[in-house]
């Protein structure tokens, strides 16, 4: 019998505008989650994209009726398609959800919430949109970032060794912070 690998990324501390927060791999149910949110934010935005372009359309166009078809069409979709992405000067295909995760502000924000909230039950979606207005948009970016490669790590049943999971700053939280992290075991990495 198979044996599954052992999550142990443990969560790295980080300075999210003047604050400490705790960031956490995402485990299973929250890839799920995850992509539940994406498929959510996929049918809103086909939704949308056919309600903002009925003035395209030829003729006259019963616009109640057409929303309505639309509603029920993005009714139906029950997976998300792959998305094309570059990596390497390649086209790939990539899941449609880790794309809305790692490219959209609304995935990131989902992210950085996903992660956070297991350490801060109680923080709201509300609350990480409102700490990342403050810090800037370069933290949201980092946070997300970083939260992929804890999870990579978690699922790749990695172990406490690797720098995310001590807390060090990585190569998207070194961009934005201001001259290289400090090796102190102590040192919270800087995101905004």
């Amino acid at each position: 019998m198979s044996e599954l690998p052992q999550v142990t990324a443990a969560p790295a501390t980080v300075d999210i505008g003047g604050q400490a927060f705790e960031l956490s791999p995402l485990g299973l149910r929250d890839f799920g989650q995850l992509e539940r949110q994406a498929l959510a934010d996929y049918k809103r935005a086909f939704i949308k994209v056919r309600a903002d372009n009925i003035d395209l359309l030829p003729g006259e166009v019963d616009a109640d009726k057409f929303i309505r078809e639309a509603f029920a069409e993005a009714q139906k979709i029950d997976s998300l398609p792959d998305k094309e992405v570059e990596v390497a000067g390649e086209k790939q295909k990539a899941p449609y959800a880790i794309w809305w995760s790692d490219n959209t502000f609304d995935g990131r924000l989902y992210v950085a919430w996903l992660s956070m909230r297991k350490s801060k039950p109680d923080m709201t979606l509300d609350d990480v949109d409102e700490l990342f207005m403050a810090a800037g948009m370069d933290a949201l970016q980092n946070a997300a970032a970083m939260v992929g490669e804890l999870s990579n790590a978690s699922l790749a049943g990695k172990s406490n060794g690797s720098p995310k999971a001590n807390g060090e700053a990585t190569a998207a939280s070194q961009n934005a912070s201001p001259g290289p992290p400090s090796s102190e075991a102590s040192a919270k990495p800087t995101l905004a």
